[in-house]
């Protein structure tokens, strides 16, 4: 009785010390559906107060919508769940989810197996936060800087290839839109007025395209002069992209070079039902290419002098 009394009581000194580590700690007797509090702010606190702490069962689901921002409360709860979290955690150390907080920012919650039964059943658990707010906010500034173009703060190709990855081969939006584009001219800017006239006609193309289409789905540059775009709008809306597209490139001026040609090749879900995206963009490229030609035979230039 006294060896087991010392083992409580150096898991207790343990716990104690533990809990200064974490935002909030927290342990949950799974058999008996209760939870301890070794350490938590306020508004956890308050919850615990007015169930009266004990009811595991009760008291996590009401802290998480307490606590958690409404895009990750769902998952939240699910993660909490205790009536299934024994059989999540058997077999494991423990098991971690980050998520988001209504007021603190990230949090990584943890729980972590203290005491198995004879079958390898959890039956005492710790439940841990930590704060990782700055530590996502570089995760984040991490993956933006590998994703993204420098000059034109669009997505970079490695974005374009990753989303593909990660998408169905067939777009299932019936408003899927695929967008080919080329700045026009940009080798003889480059080769007459500098890399940096260049660099500014780049630039100021990418903002006239994110700021007609990014706000309905992604612009990314390809390399080059070359960018594409993958949105989401029905005919009317389409319509109207284009026209302030092709108005905010007809009003674009820089300071080094005053005006600017995009040419576009537009093509949608509902012509090719049952292409890929990799099908579609080749047929927007098509496109685009089909009105580059037009646009250098309008202006009397030979196409080979200027790709």
């Amino acid at each position: 009785m006294l060896i087991f009394r010392k083992e409580q009581m150096d898991q207790l000194a343990i716990l104690t010390s533990m809990s200064g580590i974490y935002y909030s700690m927290h342990l949950l007797d799974l058999p008996n559906n209760t939870i301890s509090e070794y350490s938590a702010h306020n508004q956890v606190k308050d919850v615990m107060a007015r169930n009266g702490g004990k009811d595991a069962a009760a008291v996590i689901p009401e802290i998480m919508h307490a606590t958690m921002s409404d895009e990750y409360l769902e998952r939240g709860l699910e993660f909490t769940d205790i009536s299934t979290l024994a059989g999540r955690l058997k077999g494991k150390k423990t098991i971690f989810m980050d998520l988001l907080g209504r007021n603190v920012g990230w949090i990584r919650m943890s729980f972590i197996t203290i005491n198995v039964d004879t079958n390898g059943n959890p039956q005492k658990v710790i439940c841990t936060t930590q704060i990782i707010d700055e530590e996502k906010r570089k995760e984040e500034y991490l993956i933006r800087e590998s994703t993204t173009d420098k000059l034109t703060q669009c997505y970079n190709r490695r974005a374009y290839e990753k989303d593909l990855q990660t998408n169905p081969e067939i777009p299932v939006e019936e408003d899927f839109v695929f967008v080919s584009m080329d700045v026009n001219g940009l080798k003889t800017v480059n080769d007459t007025l500098g890399h940096a006239t260049g660099d500014e006609l780049l630039a100021g193309a990418a903002g006239c395209i994110r700021r007609c289409l990014g706000n309905s789905g992604r612009v990314y540059r390809m390399g080059g002069d070359e960018f594409a775009a993958i949105i989401y709008a029905n005919a009317d809306r389409l319509k109207e992209m284009k026209a302030d597209l092709e108005d905010a490139i007809n009003n674009w001026s820089g300071e080094l070079v005053d005006k600017m040609s995009v040419s576009c090749g537009y093509v949608t879900k509902k012509e090719f039902p049952n292409l890929t995206i990799a099908e579609m963009a080749k047929i927007a490229d098509n496109r685009m290419y089909e009105a580059k030609a037009q646009y250098y035979e309008k202006c009397g230039i030979k196409r080979r002098t200027n790709y």
